[in-house]
């Protein structure tokens, strides 16, 4: 929800509640992306980049680039999805579709936001939705389970991972399950509302599946193979350098492949961006 010159109140209000941070300080930590957000910046940068078939590319070019600039850095990013936005934001969204060239509804969210998963997917990096903690906080359709506070229900969820595995390991006499409890039903709501996304991945990452990665963005979007490539190489290059520099500060073993997760500690800063990357990375945000 964009509230107009909030930040700007913000600062000058409560100076002390706004930080400024550099990339490497969040390196080997979990940041929470908003998706939402990150994609309105690469449409505003770059509103008129489609492909050969019409379809825009500003959304998963900007997230391919700036997802790999995250993991240089260290870091661990967790890209958090939205659900549909309401009837009642028609009218900013069409002003920003206006401003940015494009018709609103040409193509449909659900689409791009597809797109995005699947790429964060292909890129070995996790998304998420909150559905099934927001059940169990309580919601509007359907009962919720006595007694079960935010922490408890967080606790349930991070060990449990879903509704369905929670009911099996709670105390029912300290916590009562409500009788013919309907959470399946308000689950498919929530998932409905959200335009049908999948319910995200565990919270793990893993080496980019750099073949899907070109069938995806190459053969199917029409993204140039050579520079996907040669952006993927220069990934692998930076991931061996560090392992290198890892061994040599007597961090581990040579002579054996290493997970992308043990280089999360390790950050360098950069110098320059390239102008190829420049047009896929648009503008860094900036913590706050």
């Amino acid at each position: 929800m964009g509230i107009v010159k909030l930040a700007e109140l913000i600062r000058r209000e409560a100076p002390g509640a706004v930080s400024h941070k550099r990339i490497g300080d969040y390196a080997g930590k979990a940041v929470a992306m908003d998706t939402s957000i990150t994609l309105c910046q690469f449409r505003a940068a770059l509103p008129r980049l489609r492909n050969r078939d019409g379809a825009y590319l500003s959304s998963v070019m900007g997230l391919f680039y700036r997802t790999l600039h995250f993991l240089e850095r260290g870091l661990k990013p967790v890209f958090v999805f939205e659900g549909r936005p309401p009837a009642q934001k028609r009218g900013a969204l069409e002003r920003r579709a206006e401003a940015e060239g494009r018709i609103l509804g040409t193509e449909r969210a659900s689409s791009q936001t597809e797109d995005c998963q699947r790429l964060l997917r292909l890129l070995g990096v996790p998304y998420l939705q909150f559905v099934d903690l927001c059940i169990l906080l309580g919601c509007d359709f359907c009962e919720k389970i006595r007694g079960l506070g935010p922490r408890k229900a967080l606790d349930l969820i991070r060990k449990h991972k879903t509704i369905e595995n929670v009911v099996l390991h709670i105390n029912r006499e300290v916590h009562p399950i409500p009788l013919c409890w309907k959470y399946q039903e308000a689950r498919s709501l929530f998932l409905e509302a959200a335009g049908g996304y999948g319910g995200g991945q565990a919270l793990s990452w893993t080496e980019p599946d750099e073949e899907g990665l070109v069938t995806f963005l190459c053969r199917e979007r029409h993204m140039k193979e050579e520079r996907v490539r040669r952006r993927l190489e220069r990934f692998r290059a930076g991931l061996l350098e560090r392992e290198t520099e890892r061994e040599e500060a007597g961090g581990g073993p040579a002579g054996r492949q290493t997970s992308l997760t043990q280089f999360f500690r390790v950050t360098r800063r950069r110098q320059a961006p390239d102008a190829e990357e420049a047009e896929g990375s648009c503008k860094k945000p900036r913590a706050q």
